[in-house]
């Protein structure tokens, strides 16, 4: 494959002058077509559904072999709505004919950030990939008071040279630049994150990438000079598969940082949905149904599953512990049962019951829909029952469970058949059984038995 090369370059403006941009494009196939472009810039809009004004909008630019439709491809809106966070988002087609006539950054500024804010938006967070990082940098810079914050993801921040002599001075704090010439765009982008980076009033920064990633170099030159908990990592590469976890990373780290961040609406009251808990007695009800027992058949599924007494099993998305009080019966004294959901009524529920049953080996956690922080000590069996078509991106979900799996450990999953069933989620809700062994199988899992007995449900287990 020949290394093409691209110059592009981004408007002049205030402050800012002309921008040329060298790109290498490099065993990565063709480089696509540039497009002509448009005024205005072509976007795509994914507002909540949850009703009210939101004030909050997420800014998504694609890199350079990317499109704006990929955004919704990989997930993320659909991992801001999961979460009911206060943010609409729009994603851009800044592809790179804006960038070839020197448009970007003008286009972005007339085309979306000011109408956004003319609509109320009063929060507005730039989330550039790659390349749309350089921008999204480039545009703070121009324009400050637009931004409320912003997420490099998978950044481009230059060639090597440049980030080899900052790397060489010690660091970015220690680097003193010289003079920007008119064509260097590199120089004039690290000069502003040099001040950035002592500029107390200006918004936040994140910086998120895979520590594969050829372009790491600069996030890495850029990292020690942000506040830890603002520099994110995966291992991964310059592709999506690092992006989407990053970006679930993100989202949790915003949740937690921002104590204003509203939480939009109240959640579905649908037992198939994420749920509300605020009539806690009405799913106990629901979770302890007697009616449950005839079809979940539970003393057979745990009996089928030959426990050993000092066995550790991880219940995820417990509910009201209506299998984890089992599991603590059956692996005795020696063995814990953990009680993992999402919601601090179950979790208290839970804790309740150990107390009612006087099982010390029962213990409940409270977690998040991404993360199930098993915690450093290693569990036997990861049981999940009507769960796991609440879980998104499942196989990065599964892979991240394999390091909580002891030696011959094993996840049980037990899950609805999808067809119509007198219990259960609507069809359209539900997961294949063969799609599911296809995740596992993906994720690294080899399918170790099946159970045909519950007349709704699989029941199939799995190990590394």
């Amino acid at each position: 494959m020949n290394i093409l090369s691209f110059i592009i370059a981004l408007q002049k403006i205030s402050s800012i002058i002309l921008i040329i941009i060298l790109l290498t494009v490099s065993n990565i196939g063709c480089q696509k077509e540039i497009r002509p472009t448009k005024v205005p810039l072509d976007t795509l809009w994914y507002r909540q559904d949850s009703g009210g004004t939101h004030k909050r909008l997420f800014v998504l630019l694609p890199g350079r072999d990317s499109v704006h439709e990929d955004f919704a491809k990989n997930g993320f809106m659909k991992k801001v709505r999961n979460r009911a966070l206060d943010f609409d988002l729009v994603a851009v087609d800044a592809h790179l004919g804006y960038y070839m006539n020197k448009s970007l950054i003008g286009r972005l500024k007339e085309d979306v950030i000011d109408p956004a804010k003319k609509k109320g938006y009063t929060d507005i967070w730039l989330v550039g990939i790659s390349m749309g990082s350089m921008a999204s940098v480039f545009y703070l810079n121009n324009h400050p008071g637009d931004i409320s914050g912003m997420l490099l993801l998978g950044p481009y921040l230059g060639e090597a040279k440049l980030l080899n002599e900052i790397q060489i001075a010690g660091g970015l704090e220690q680097w003193n630049p010289p003079e920007v010439a008119d064509d260097d765009w590199q120089l004039e982008l690290w000069q502003f994150l040099k001040s950035y980076t002592v500029n107390e009033a200006m918004p936040p920064v994140y910086v998120a990438y895979g520590t594969g990633d050829p372009y790491a170099l600069g996030a890495e030159m850029l990292a020690p000079e942000l506040p830890r908990d603002r520099v994110l990592t995966v291992f991964g590469g310059h592709t999506w598969g690092a992006w989407r976890p990053l970006w679930e990373a993100f989202l949790n780290k915003l949740t937690s940082q921002l104590p204003a961040i509203v939480i939009a609406g109240e959640k579905q009251h649908d037992m198939h949905k994420h749920h509300s808990f605020e009539d806690v007695e009405r799913w106990i009800a629901l979770f302890e149904d007697p009616k449950r027992r005839q079809w979940q058949k539970p003393e057979e599924v745990v009996k089928t599953l030959a426990l050993k007494p000092d066995d550790i099993v991880a219940d995820i998305g417990a509910g009201t512990g209506y299998f984890t009080r089992l599991f603590a019966r059956e692996t005795g004294p020696g063995g814990k049962a953990l009680g993992l959901d999402t919601e601090p009524a179950m979790i208290e529920y839970m804790k309740d019951d150990a107390r009612k049953l006087n099982l010390d080996n029962y213990e409940a956690r409270l977690v998040s829909p991404d993360d199930p922080d098993l915690g450093p000590v290693p569990v036997n069996m990861i049981f999940i029952c009507n769960t796991l078509h609440h879980i998104d991106d499942r196989v990065y979900y599964l892979k991240r469970l394999s390091k909580n799996l002891k030696h011959k450990g094993r996840i049980v999953i037990v899950d609805f058949y999808k067809r119509d069933l007198p219990v259960g989620p609507p069809p359209h809700m539900k997961l294949r059984k063969d799609d599911v062994i296809k995740e596992f199988e993906d994720a690294g899992y080899t399918l170790i038995r099946s159970h045909d007995f519950l007349p709704y449900q699989y029941f199939l287990e799995f190990g590394l």
